[in-house]
């Protein structure tokens, strides 16, 4: 099983006085590609959200952004408002697809 964490910027918003950068949408997700099942793959979960960012004393102009760089201002504000809730939400998400890969837990009952 190789768990991999991806996580993306779906939308900014932005004042257009100055491009200060005040919220971002992301998305972070697990998915396992060493799965294969009728020539598909990945077994995989996700969680939406979005942060409000600081305004910063040095305003990067809005076309030279970049989703690694905004990525990296979500994974601070969430660290600020949590310092582990970044680990945590990445380590949730592998046990979730963890457990889609290699069930551990069934539900149901014996009887018909």
């Amino acid at each position: 099983m190789a768990v991999t964490i991806k996580w993306s910027i779906k939308k900014l918003t932005r004042e257009l006085t100055d491009d200060y950068v005040m919220r971002a949408d992301y998305v972070c997700e697990a998915i396992d590609t060493d799965v294969t099942t009728g020539g598909r793959s990945a077994y995989g979960s996700g969680v939406r959200g979005y942060v409000y960012l600081k305004k910063p004393s040095t305003l990067v102009p809005y076309a030279d952004l970049t989703e690694t760089q905004v990525i990296g201002w979500v994974k601070d504000a969430l660290k600020e408002a949590n310092s582990d809730s970044v680990d945590d939400l990445e380590n949730d998400l592998n046990q979730i697809v963890s457990e889609k890969t290699t069930p551990t837990k069934a539900e149901g009952i014996p009887w018909s």
